[in-house]
Parts: C-alpha cells; sequence; structure tokens
C-alpha cells in the first residue's frame, strides 16, 4: 500500500513529465494552435450567420397552450425545410422561409390577459418586417382562434344585455321614486328609501358595461407591444467562440498525434 508521500511523488513526476513535454514540444504545440485557431477563423466567415430577434404580443384570445401549439407546427416545417408550406402560412417567399431556423411562443407573466414573447432565428433580417406581419395573421387566421374567439364574443354580449336589463329596471325605479312610491332593487332585493343608492347602481353597472363593452372590442385583436428589431450582431457563429474551440481543438490534435508518434516508435523499437 503506498504511502501519501509516496503518491506526492508520483504527483510530482507526472506533473515534471508534463511541464518537460510542453517545454520539448512547445513550437509544435503553439503552431498547431494557431492553424486550429485559424481554422476556426475561416470557418467562422464560411457559415452562414444565425441572427436573433424578439417580439412581445399581448390578446385576450391568446394563451400559452396556443402558442405552444403553433411554435410546434411552425418548428417542424422549419426541420422538415418545407419552405413552400411555411411561406404560405407566413406570407413569406419560398426563399425568404427557407432562412428560417427556428420559432419559439412563451407567455410573459401570469396576468389574465395573454403576453406572449416570440422569439426567432434567421439567417436573413431583412424579412423581419413581413415576418411579423406574416406571424401575427397567422395567429390570428386559425379556425381554434375564430371559434374561441366566437364564444368569448357571445360571453360578453350576453354580459352587457344583462346590464342593460338592471340598467331598464333602475331607470323605471327612479320613476317610480319620481312618483313617491316605494321601490325595490331588482338586483339587491332591498327596499331602497335613499335615492343615492339608485343612482350609486347606476353607475356601477355602468362601470361594468363599460368594462365588458372594453373587453369586447379588444378581443379580436392582438396588440403589438415590441416589435423585431433587426440586430447586426449574430447569435451564432460566435468569433471568441470559434477562435477559442478552433485554438484548443489544433492543441488536442497535436498532442494526440505526438502520442501516436510516440507509441508507434515504441512498438517498432520492440
Amino acid at each position: 500500500m503506498s504511502s501519501p508521500v509516496d503518491e506526492e511523488i508520483d504527483l510530482q513526476s507526472i506533473a515534471t513529465k508534463v511541464v518537460r513535454y510542453f517545454q520539448r514540444n512547445l513550437r509544435i504545440l503553439l503552431v498547431g494552435s494557431l492553424i486550429g485557431a485559424l481554422v476556426g477563423f475561416i470557418v467562422f466567415w464560411i457559415i452562414p450567420p444565425v441572427f436573433e430577434s424578439q417580439m412581445i404580443l399581448t390578446s385576450d384570445s391568446l394563451t400559452n397552450t396556443y402558442g405552444a401549439r403553433l411554435s410546434s407546427t411552425l418548428n417542424r416545417l422549419i426541420d422538415e425545410k418545407n419552405a413552400d408550406e411555411l411561406s404560405r402560412r407566413l406570407s413569406l417567399s419560398a426563399e425568404e422561409a427557407a432562412g428560417l431556423r427556428e420559432i419559439e411562443i412563451t407567455r410573459l407573466g401570469t396576468d389574465d390577459r395573454s403576453t406572449l414573447l416570440v422569439t426567432v432565428k434567421l439567417r436573413n433580417t431583412d424579412i423581419l418586417p413581413r415576418l411579423q406581419t406574416g406571424l401575427i395573421n397567422y395567429m390570428q387566421d386559425n379556425e381554434f382562434v375564430r371559434t374561441l374567439l366566437r364564444q368569448r364574443e357571445e360571453s360578453y354580449k350576453m354580459l352587457i344585455e344583462h346590464v342593460d336589463e338592471e340598467l331598464r329596471s333602475l331607470d323605471s325605479l327612479k320613476a317610480r321614486l319620481a312618483q313617491g312610491k316605494p321601490v325595490y332593487s331588482v338586483s339587491s332585493g332591498m327596499l331602497l328609501l335613499d335615492p343615492t343608492r339608485i343612482y350609486s347602481e347606476i353607475m356601477e353597472l355602468n362601470e361594468k358595461r363599460l368594462t365588458y363593452k372594453r373587453a369586447l372590442e379588444l378581443l379580436r385583436s392582438i396588440m403589438l407591444i415590441e416589435g423585431f428589431a433587426q440586430f447586426d450582431e449574430p447569435t451564432f457563429p460566435k468569433l471568441k467562440i470559434m477562435l477559442a474551440a478552433g485554438f484548443i481543438l489544433g492543441l488536442f490534435t497535436v498532442m494526440v498525434f505526438q502520442a501516436l508518434k510516440f507509441l508507434l516508435s515504441k512498438g517498432m523499437a520492440a
């Protein structure tokens, strides 16, 4: 069983051999690393750049599940390189659609009104304005959304009609009050002796009606909070990363070559 002292001596011996190896082969290691970095630089200029941009949308009709469903469909078309179908759905040319690399739709926050973050990765940033319009239209022109909107529209209309009935009833109560007759609130079932109670209920119902009307008006709209921005620097490839990767790969390649050369020389000597 080796003692801690022996293990320390072995480690020192290994470290010494490693240092001597780098000292003896410093030139070839440096040349290999520089060649690797040069290759990384060349690859950086050869690989078509991929840019990333984001836009933020909000609408009562948008949900996280619906956004995930749409992005899944679009990304599958991208993976299949189905540029024709992508161009049809997003109102782009087939060449422009072929430059798309990824479309991700995620929800922001937990508010009742759904806010979605749309992230795209693409080759050509010149198509961002048309892509923005195409994505918004694609989200709106969908059977699932049309059905959802129709159901919510009917619900809001029923609520507005109910409020209108309540307002008409209160108008009748005001007329009875003007005639000096006892009045009752249909909504609360209470005897109203104070006219201010009637006016208070009318104001509350008008506020409700305004809220429902506003929701109904906004129901069919997808509001653009922030559109796609056109950036000059790509997300991939990164020059620093490509140079570092090339440098390390060149160094590793030279070390492997040196190791194989050493093993072959030992084998021939044997």
